[in-house]
């Protein structure tokens, strides 16, 4: 996809102190880049073009990750534009030592004149999420918690589901299903994946 921020000749050379921390920042491909040293954590921000979009934290002893924001606003990205800069931003986090990655999965995107939950819509349409179809994102904690909702939404009518605009994802529409299947713990699974 990328060449590695080394393999283009940037390393510590390239850092420059600012407020407190060493502040890295370049444009790789589309999207700027920056690195702020915040102690014994690494936060790195993808710009795209003109605000942050996606933000991440490696903790340095562990080298594990946190995807703390993505930004599904039209100012940062289309879709497909967003899959290639998470796929960018994982690919960077594997490049600076992190092992692996975990996030919450808050997103909200918009739908006509509101925002829907991405993740319990993509559920209840496909049967995965979001990150778990695009980028192999599992639960960390409720696997086996996971794998029954799974089973119980095939009780669900799947194929009208299926057929629904994001628009028909209200707040109010998904209470009411997913109580029916019993969705409380699925809004506080931690998603993690390997970066091998």
């Amino acid at each position: 996809m990328y060449n590695s921020l080394i393999e283009m000749g940037m390393d510590d050379r390239w850092s420059r102190y600012r407020g407190g921390g060493y502040t890295e920042s370049h444009r790789v491909g589309p999207y700027k880049v920056e690195m702020v040293d915040e102690g014994l954590d690494k936060r790195i921000l993808l710009w795209n073009p003109m605000k942050p979009c996606i933000s991440m934290v490696i903790e340095e002893q562990s080298k594990e990750a946190v995807l703390d924001l993505v930004e599904y606003d039209p100012d940062c990205a289309t879709p497909q534009m967003t899959r290639d800069m998470i796929d960018f931003a994982l690919e960077l986090l594997k490049q600076q030592g992190a092992t692996k990655v975990q996030l919450s999965d808050k997103s909200r995107i918009r739908c006509g004149n509101s925002k829907v939950r991405l993740g319990l819509m993509y559920f209840l349409k496909y049967g995965h999420t979001w990150y778990e179809k695009y980028f192999g994102f599992h639960p960390r904690d409720h696997a086996d918690d996971y794998a029954e909702l799974k089973r119980r939404r095939l009780e669900l009518d799947t194929e009208f589901l299926a057929k629904q605009p994001c628009e028909y994802f209200t707040d109010d529409v998904l209470q009411d299903i997913l109580s029916r299947i019993g969705y409380k713990f699925l809004q506080s699974i931690v998603w993690e994946k390997e970066l091998a």
